[in-house]
Parts: structure tokens; C-alpha cells; sequence
């Protein structure tokens, strides 16, 4: 049996999570329905942790992965996806 800690959560993102869940990327939905859906272990789409939304969670593996567009190139979206990654890390996850 499975004894980890709940993951925190901004329970203000969840309303969020699942309008980005209907809405994914293109880039999203190709990795989504050709690579994880289905995939064992089980993946989950858009997971609120921390004060994030996450693309891609498998909690037994401890990996999320992150399909990062045109738009993490400026260098401000650059600082936020350190700290992101910085975060998550710190939980334990490997970031992808």
C-alpha cells in the first residue's frame, strides 16, 4: 500500500485545471492520446501541486512532465519555469 502525503495544492487552480484539461494544446493532446493515455503507470493530465498546474503527473514514477511552448522562451517565462522546477524538485518529482 501506497503511504505518501497528500500533495499540496492551491485549491484555487483546481477550477482552472480542468478548463485547461478540455482545452489542451495541440502539443498537449499529441503526447496525451499517442504516448499517455492509458500509459501504466497512470498518468494525470493538468495536476494542481503546489501553486502550479502541472501538463503531466505519474506520482509513482514521481514524474511530471512539462510540454513547454514558444512562449517559454522569453526571459521572463525562463525565470518562471526555473522556480517551477526549482519547487517541485524540492518535493521530490523529476521534471521532465
Amino acid at each position: 500500500m501506497d503511504k505518501r502525503k497528500p500533495l499540496p495544492i492551491n485549491p484555487e487552480l483546481k477550477e482552472y485545471a480542468v478548463k485547461m484539461r478540455k482545452n489542451m494544446t495541440d502539443e498537449e493532446k499529441k503526447i496525451w492520446y499517442q504516448i499517455l493515455k492509458g500509459h501504466v503507470p497512470r498518468f494525470h493530465r493538468q495536476r494542481v501541486i503546489g501553486n502550479y498546474i502541472v501538463d503531466f503527473f505519474c506520482p509513482k514514477l514521481n514524474l511530471i512532465i512539462e510540454i513547454d511552448g514558444y512562449q517559454h522562451f522569453y526571459e521572463e517565462n525562463k525565470e518562471y519555469d526555473n522556480k517551477r522546477t526549482e519547487y517541485l524538485e524540492s518535493l521530490g518529482f523529476y521534471v521532465l
